[in-house]
């Protein structure tokens, strides 16, 4: 340093300096560096667990691309775990055969660890209105590239709950495959304070993506309880669909009961208004008959008289006026009859209505989907997993399946 009141500069170290320099190069960058170098075919892969009673067997082979023959490692306060292995190497080739539907062999087999988030959640959903209390435990799985620096739990799978993380790989045993080969971590996932902060993100998730569905009729006013079998209330249902068309039966007979009660007592009165006018008909007719003889028998003996022939003509017209009362009330009864079948047709089509509603309730059932209230959702745990998984090759072809499900989940 120069000092101008001094005769000669003075030479200083100082303890801390600022440097314009690039800062330290993250994991992906020292990745895209080295990116093509390999390391030597002799190099041996580490043993899964040194618990274990009898040392692991060498097994020597090329590391696959983006993997490393070390576990990868985070910060101080990320406790990296392990999913187990429950898909055994001799089962790949079976459950690949069951996939691609003939034998399969491959040319190459390795065994990776890959890194992903493991969360444990309690989800309450709760409808006070049905009375619905259901809890719905949340296993999920996520697994996100390694650019990605917010990872998506939409994208994240389903495990059963029963699967839980370990502080070690368990050893596979012997078996014609290489690895274990790590993948490195994504940049998200070094601190635990990234951690922390994709567990609060997880509980957007669950508060937006996590549903109840249940199956409802509303015309029965009737829903499937959360854990009631389909066929159980298929059984309710229909039960109830019987009764409610049971009820509607009943409700449209009484309603049509009355109207048909009405024509069937007018149908009776003209009934007996047309037997009163046929026996007043044939009284009528019988004096018609005598009064004309009584006329034709006294013209034979001489007697002109006008009187018995006015009488006549005003029986004939008595006669003839109870033959039309006669008329008058058969075409009324006839007309009561064709309204009385109209009503019984149009009730019998309101039953059939009624029953073809209520045959198939079924079809008239929504579903509804319950969402949880965010002060119902507990995330409980997220941790930072390596997935065991099985890479398996033959010809150009390649396979990945998870190797911590025995149903040969393939990804």
């Amino acid at each position: 340093m120069h000092n101008v009141h001094a005769s000669q500069p003075v030479l200083f170290q100082t303890r801390w300096a600022m440097s314009y320099l690039r800062g330290p190069l993250t994991r992906i960058q020292v990745h895209e560096l080295v990116h093509g170098q390999h390391p030597p075919e002799s190099a041996e892969a580490i043993p899964l667990s040194s618990q274990s009673s009898s040392p692991a067997p060498t097994r020597t082979a090329m590391c696959p691309e983006g993997y490393s023959q070390k576990p990868p490692s985070a910060g101080s306060a990320v406790n990296i775990r392990y999913l187990p292995l429950l898909l055994s190497d001799e089962l790949v080739a079976a459950k690949l055969s069951e996939k691609t539907g003939k034998p399969f062999v491959a040319d190459e087999l390795a065994l990776l660890y890959e890194p992903a988030l493991k969360e444990d959640a309690d989800v309450y959903v709760t409808d006070r209105k049905r009375d619905i209390q259901q809890h719905i435990p949340v296993s999920l799985l996520q697994s996100p590239g390694r650019d990605e620096r917010r990872p998506d739990w939409k994208k994240a799978i389903p495990i059963p709950p029963a699967i839980s993380s370990e502080d070690q790989p368990e050893a596979p045993g012997a078996g014609k495959f290489s690895g274990p080969w790590f993948s490195m971590l994504p940049d998200a996932f070094n601190t635990a304070k990234e951690i922390t902060a994709m567990k609060r993100k997880l509980e957007d998730s669950l508060y937006y993506t996590t549903r109840l569905s249940i199956n409802v009729h509303h015309g029965l006013d009737l829903f499937q309880h959360p854990e009631e079998p389909y066929q159980t209330f298929l059984i309710r249902l229909h039960q109830k669909a019987s009764e409610q068309r049971d009820i509607d039966i009943d409700a449209i007979e009484e309603r049509y009961g009355k109207r048909i009660e009405k024509l069937e007592q007018a149908i009776g009165k003209e009934e007996r208004e047309l037997a009163a006018d046929e026996t007043e008909y044939q009284a009528r007719k019988q004096h018609e008959l005598a009064g004309l003889g009584e006329t034709v028998l006294g013209f034979f003996l001489g007697r002109r008289s006008t009187r018995g022939i006015s009488s006549a003509l005003t029986k004939r017209r008595m006669t003839a006026r109870a033959r039309a009362e006669i008329e008058e009330s058969q075409q009324t009864i006839e007309e009561l009859q064709h309204e009385l079948e109209s009503l019984e047709e149009e009730l019998e089509k309101e039953i059939a209505v009624i029953t073809e509603r209520w045959e198939h309730p079924e079809k008239d059932l929504i579903t509804e989907e319950l969402a949880p209230r965010r002060t119902d959702i507990d995330v409980r745990n997220v941790e930072l997993v390596l997935v065991p998984l099985w890479l398996a090759k033959r010809s150009q072809e390649e396979f990945r399946i998870n190797g911590f499900q025995t149903d040969g989940f393939s990804r």
